[in-house]
């Protein structure tokens, strides 16, 4: 038992810092990857708006269209292979 109990009290002190080494670093990873999933979202939140408005303002285009240029507009996306 002496011979554990030397060990422990040669390397206790080198267990602990390794210890808060890695408390450390797992911290700063955790802290890591909450700053990265804020950016993320913050960005995707960028896109949505922008879309939205985007969106909005082929809306109000396509609602100051009169019939013939509304038509001309639609028939773009039709096919022109007969199916």
């Amino acid at each position: 038992m002496s011979a554990l109990s030397a060990l422990w009290g040669r390397f206790a002190g080198a267990i602990a810092a390794l210890g808060a080494l890695l408390a450390l670093l797992l911290g700063a990873y955790a802290k890591g990857r909450r700053e990265g999933k804020a950016i993320l979202q913050a960005e995707q939140e960028r896109a949505r708006r922008t879309a939205i408005t985007d969106k909005g303002k082929r809306d109000d285009e396509i609602d100051s269209l009169g019939p013939a240029a509304l038509e001309q507009r639609l028939h773009r996306w039709l096919r022109r292979d007969g199916r």
